[in-house]
């Protein structure tokens, strides 16, 4: 045991060094803490914010002690959520088998806690990972089942991943009315939380779906939303869009503005060889 803790106060130590004030003021506050189980609650704080920072690594790290603490004290809710991060971040490197053993013994742990909240966020987990796998029917069941407790607990990052994910599945399944829905939902978050790549992927997936519906305004107005986004500077993102926005303006006779972004489209896909690819735009 002791030594478990002294190895905790070590990392947090080390990290304090290289990571935000936040996590500087955790990891102070962790190498301070007697009691164990505030230790390990203090630990899932830190290995929070490792994870939004993709810092799985270190994250990991966290997760062995911590882990290990949680068992020799026999903490529950410990245990629960550290299993529950393993499979988040099984989940991150793509390793299907042991994010879904994860997540499965998580929601086994959270049951017995009666733990609505996390039950929720581990049928989300899965949802996001069986739509991604292509399991669109079993992935929708799960994250919309967990859409009503996250939607009541205003939790923003579940809910702009769910909604996001489900936004593409239906677009996937051809279902136009729900993809918009969930396609809006998800924008709305990832403009509060200055989420640029995902304002652009909602974006340029709106534009396409309000283009399929036949709405030509709204999809130029989503598709100008991508090329004024920082994710639509890439040459990539503007010799795709660059054509279809000039497709837009054909539908109302406006020449003028189709021919100029049309022009534009053209000269970028010349110069990256995309010919081709440009003319299957404007037929």
């Amino acid at each position: 045991m002791r030594r478990i803790i002294t190895l905790i106060i070590f990392l947090s130590l080390f990290l304090g060094y290289s990571q935000t004030k936040e996590l500087d003021s955790l990891s102070i506050a962790l190498g301070f803490e007697t009691n164990d189980s505030l230790k390990v609650d203090i630990s899932l704080n830190i290995i929070d914010l490792l994870y939004e920072a993709q810092d799985f690594d270190h994250a990991l790290k966290y997760i062995k002690l911590s882990d290990k603490l949680s068992s020799d004290i026999n903490y529950k809710k410990g245990i629960a959520k550290i299993t529950y991060y393993k499979a988040l971040i099984y989940a991150k490197k793509d390793d299907y088998i042991n994010a879904m053993d994860g997540y499965t013994k998580a929601k086994t742990l959270f049951n017995t806690l009666k733990d609505t909240l996390n039950i929720a966020k581990v049928n989300n987990s899965i949802g996001l990972i069986e739509m991604e796998r292509g399991n669109f029917n079993k992935g929708l069941q799960y994250s919309l089942s967990a859409i009503r407790e996250l939607e009541r607990r205003g939790l923003s990052h579940e809910l702009r991943s769910a909604y996001a994910s489900l936004g593409k599945t239906y677009y996937k399944l051809n279902n136009v009315d729900k993809s918009i829905e969930y396609n809006i939902k998800a924008l709305e978050i990832q403009e509060q939380m200055n989420d640029s790549i995902g304002v652009s992927n909602s974006s340029l997936l709106l534009a396409e779906l309000y283009s399929k519906s036949k709405e030509h305004r709204k999809a130029i107005e989503f598709y100008e939303k991508v090329l004024n986004s920082a994710k639509g500077k890439s040459d990539s993102i503007r010799s795709s869009v660059l054509p279809k926005l000039g497709g837009e303006y054909l539908e109302f006779n406006d020449y003028d503005s189709a021919a100029k972004y049309l022009i534009r489209g053209l000269t970028l896909n010349r110069k990256n060889k995309n010919e081709t690819k440009f003319s299957n735009y404007i037929k």
